[in-house]
């Protein structure tokens, strides 16, 4: 047996996958990741992430010493742009700033402002989005400088990953486009080196993706008994990886990925600009446009403790959530849910914007509360997904995966907002599969990624019902206006939040 082992950090959990060469899962395991929030700021512990990988490793290969000796390689894929600085011996310096904060808000518009810059700006996938690595890094140098003129190296949680298994300063370029880095130079842009003050050697060095860069350190061999042999191999952040894991190989194919976040994305043979955060990217024989949001299943981790609470098992709570959901009506009785609980990045961006609950009256139960937050959820992907029509790319169908693809209602609910076709894949896992399509081209076993995806199968197919459409698009404009009417407001009750009123810290386990 030969077999092949995925490394998956989210942003909610730290997940192992052992496969096989034909995509067959042989062990998986994973645990929990605390997120530390107040505000603006949301930071996970960088050595936590370690910590756990190492247990993960040696609990998932020691189960048998076969696994040890015959894996053929490794690969990680983590959540993008969540920022990791180490100091010159390679020691972190403080906890990773995540992808959702905020804090580089004011940064990410002075960079846009530069004239030094100008050209930077021009390329439609380099964002001025605190989402983005520099603006975090010039958030540092302006309010935390001590820690800032420590750093030595700028990694993402990918990045920093690959450093602890192999010791090697190593990217894919599109994590790299985190960085603004110029793909068609292949080079850090001089520009922000300049304006930052740092070397280019503080980024690290970019690689193709399928790239095997070498072996594990000595120390890590040691410690799982994992054989010298095994190599590990450059994919790339987890929106691609689940694209690619989704068997989106048609023009027009989309893959909905619904964990923490959504990424929706679609396949296409044309070279279209992005506009309204959407990114045009390509992975090797794969080119896509499309982008993440900020929350979608992170919405219901959330309901659980706000309506749940812990009346309910873990292991029912989620299924009672989808049939309470079912119970209520299409537009959940008259109440929408306006689902920007930390705001929004794609495809919009704005950085005040909180929750809303529009049209609740004495008569709405938890059912309607549950059936407004499943459609707010099809909202969102639907606001992206119409955004990919509008520069060009026609939608054919929807791939989904991750974890509310559990919930036959909220697939039900997606394929009637988007009016497109669901295919759920048997696996919900398509972005560890995705980096296993990596490994697996990399090793012989397939000439390319097109012939990988062949391994993709469906288990169910969701039809869109139009007259619910219909409707749908109808609340659909109501939904956005509720968001447009409000924008004013939530401004304001952010000066007077950041003026007048403390907000406690909270560490999560589960964002």
């Amino acid at each position: 047996m030969e077999y092949y082992l995925v490394i998956n950090l989210g942003l909610r959990s730290i997940r192992i996958i052992l496969f096989d060469k034909s995509a067959h899962i042989i062990e998986r395991n994973w645990y929990p990741v605390q997120t530390y929030i107040k505000g603006d700021t949301v930071e996970q512990d960088t050595l936590e992430w370690w910590a756990l990988c190492k247990r993960l490793l040696t609990e998932v290969l020691g189960k048998k010493k076969d696994y040890r000796d015959n894996l053929k390689s490794i690969t990680v894929t983590t959540s993008a742009s969540c920022l990791v600085a180490l100091d010159k011996n390679g020691k972190v310096l403080t906890r990773a700033i995540m992808v959702s904060d905020k804090r580089a808000s004011a940064e990410a518009t002075d960079l846009k402002k530069k004239k030094s810059l100008r050209r930077i700006f021009k390329e439609a996938n380099n964002l001025a989005s605190p989402a983005f690595m520099i603006p975090k890094i010039l958030w540092m140098q302006n309010h935390v400088p001590k820690i800032a003129n420590r750093a030595h190296f700028f990694l993402s949680s990918n990045d920093f990953l690959i450093y602890k298994l192999t010791g090697q300063l190593v990217t894919d370029p599109l994590n790299a486009e985190k960085f603004y880095y110029d793909q068609k130079k292949k080079r850090y842009p001089s520009e922000i080196l300049r304006f930052l003050r740092l070397p280019e050697e503080s980024f690290p060095k970019v690689v193709p993706i399928g790239t095997s860069i070498g072996l594990l350190s000595e120390d890590l061999v040691r410690l799982t008994g994992i054989s010298s042999k095994t190599k590990v191999v450059i994919s790339s952040y987890d929106a691609i990886c689940a694209f690619v894991g989704s068997g989106a190989v048609h023009d027009g194919d989309a893959n909905n990925v619904c964990g923490t976040v959504s990424s929706v994305r679609a396949f296409t043979k044309k070279n279209v600009r992005g506009k309204n955060g959407l990114l045009s990217q390509q992975c090797n024989d794969f080119r896509m446009v499309g982008g993440s949001n900020n929350i979608d299943g992170g919405l219901l981790e959330w309901s659980k403790g706000m309506f749940y609470g812990d009346t309910y098992p873990d292991k029912y709570v989620y299924t009672i959530m989808a049939e309470e959901a079912d119970e209520s009506t299409l537009g959940a009785n008259g109440l929408l849910f306006l689902p920007y609980l930390i705001g929004e990045r794609v495809p919009f961006v704005d950085h005040t914007m909180r929750g809303i609950f529009f049209g609740l009256e004495r008569s709405h139960n938890r059912a309607d509360i549950m059936r407004s937050i499943f459609e707010a959820s099809g909202f969102m992907a639907y606001d992206i997904l119409s955004n990919i029509e509008k520069i060009g790319v026609k939608v054919r169908n929807i791939r989904m995966s991750g974890g509310l693809t559990a919930s036959s209602i909220a697939c039900k609910i997606r394929a009637d907002i988007t009016g497109k076709t669901v295919y759920v894949t048997n696996d919900p896992e398509t972005t560890s599969m995705g980096a296993l399509f990596i490994l697996l081209v990399e090793d012989g076993k397939y000439k390319n990624l097109h012939q990988a995806a062949k391994l993709v199968t469906f288990s169910h197919v969701y039809k869109p019902n139009l007259k619910n459409h219909r409707i749908y698009m109808q609340l659909f404009t109501l939904f956005k206006k509720i968001y447009g009417q409000n924008q004013v407001l939530m401004i304001e009750r952010k000066r007077l939040i950041d003026d007048y009123l403390s907000i406690a810290p909270k560490v999560l386990e589960n964002l």
